[in-house]
């Protein structure tokens, strides 16, 4: 670990209690684009008590999926069943936002039912404003979620591999002039369930972990509607077992420098680019640390006010459980449109691209991802959407045992007050 990083974890600790009981207050308005337009006529009224909204809503989804395991050889097709019920508590307040948040995702398979998965996510978040251009947010979550079968940390457990996630965050930001100036921290709690195997219970005790992270960041208004800025991120793993169960120690440390400019937030291009340098460093010298050039951003281009061009590309470091893989260098691009053909009928198309590079072995993954959807908007009450989405991985593993295809298609009918 990097000397002296006590007092950090002291630092956010002790900023997340003084956020607990933040609120949430005005935030700057970004260009109005296709998904964010807000249509008075189709918009969802909800409830009214005291000073909350309440949006109650549930969704009902039908899937079918070819490739369920996401496998290169035997694959298994399935159809699927969702339920997505969900609530949010919005204030509405003069100043200041206290907001709740509940939802839940329950998928019943038809013919496998060892895949079946019961998801749920619980929140609290909220800002107080200090001053016209200061302010203090806070977030707590608890979610109960599963591993995906795509996931190549997945532990192929006869059924999916259920974890919990617990999570608070804090992030104050002050304005003074032509600088802004943001300091922000988080942890995490994951803890994970053991999965029964082909040949026994699969412990997965060794993944459970604490992931503290802290972000520092100053940006220089240049003119009248570009600013630059630098940032600095810091990320602390601590596995709860300081030996895994193939004898490694997992637990790292890290940081990233980005310098970039903010594009205006006004007019047809907005968002950010950047370029900089991430690594991170591993307990055990059998790990290979990673040190790496860094670059990415988000740009939204609107064409027209009927149509939202979204650019985005990233560089991270993920966690890994793939034999001596220190860890996974993820590069990912994507591309995604939006289209108000009709004022209730929205079309949405994407195309992403993703590499994932797995420190220390001579593995490489290749993805590509596509989706074609459309949401009709049928009134205020209901909303159907239709969506077809495409994944292929190209793995250099030997004999293609990690590469797989999957097609998906879903209808999903949602209603709402």
């Amino acid at each position: 670990m990097i000397p002296g990083n006590r007092w950090l974890r002291i630092f956010l600790l002790a900023l997340i209690g003084v956020a607990a009981g933040a609120a949430q207050g005005q935030q700057p308005q970004l260009p109005e684009t296709v998904m964010t337009r807000e249509r008075p006529e189709l918009d969802p009224l909800g409830l009214q008590t005291g000073g909350y909204q309440i949006f109650p809503a549930i969704a009902m989804e039908a899937a079918y999926d070819d490739n369920i395991f996401a496998v290169n050889k035997g694959e298994e097709s399935d159809f699927i069943t969702r339920i997505l019920p969900m609530v949010d508590f919005k204030s509405d307040w003069t100043r200041n936002v206290l907001n709740f948040a509940i939802d839940a995702d329950i998928a019943q398979y038809r013919d496998n039912n060892d895949e079946n998965y019961q998801d749920y996510t619980i929140g609290v978040d909220g800002r107080l404003d200090i001053q016209r251009n200061d302010y203090l947010r806070g977030k707590a979550e608890y979610a109960r979620k599963h591993v995906a079968r795509d996931s190549p940390n997945d532990s192929n457990g006869i059924e999916p591999t259920v974890f919990d996630v617990s999570s608070v965050s804090v992030d104050y930001k002050s304005s003074s002039g032509r600088f802004t100036f943001s300091l922000g921290g988080a942890l995490d709690r994951r803890d994970y369930d053991d999965v029964a195997g082909l040949s026994g219970t699969i412990d997965n005790d060794d993944e459970d972990r604490d992931e503290l992270s802290a972000i520092a960041r100053v940006s220089y208004k240049l003119l009248s509607r570009y600013s630059a800025f630098v940032q600095v991120d810091y990320t602390e793993v601590n596995y709860d077992e300081k030996v895994d169960d193939d004898g490694l120690q997992r637990s790292s440390d890290g940081y990233s420098i980005k310098i970039g400019s903010e594009l205006p937030l006004t007019g047809v291009v907005f968002g950010e680019v950047f370029g900089g340098y991430l690594t991170r460093d591993y307990e055990d010298p059998a790990l290979k640390n990673i040190d790496e050039l860094t670059a990415g951003g988000e740009l939204t281009w609107l064409p027209s006010g009927l149509t939202t061009v979204t650019f985005s590309i990233s560089r991270r470091i993920s966690e890994s459980t793939v034999d001596t893989s220190s860890g996974i260098l993820i590069t990912e691009g994507s591309v995604e449109v939006d289209h108000e053909l009709l004022r209730n009928l929205l079309l949405i198309a994407s195309l992403s691209t993703r590499k994932d590079d797995f420190e220390g072995i001579q593995r490489d993954d290749d993805y590509l991802s596509a989706s074609l959807g459309a949401k009709y908007l049928m009134n205020r009450r209901f909303y159907l959407a239709l969506n077809y989405g495409f994944e292929d991985r190209d793995s250099n593993t030997p004999g293609g045992v990690n590469d797989f295809t999957n097609n998906i298609l879903w209808l999903n009918i949602r209603g709402q007050l």
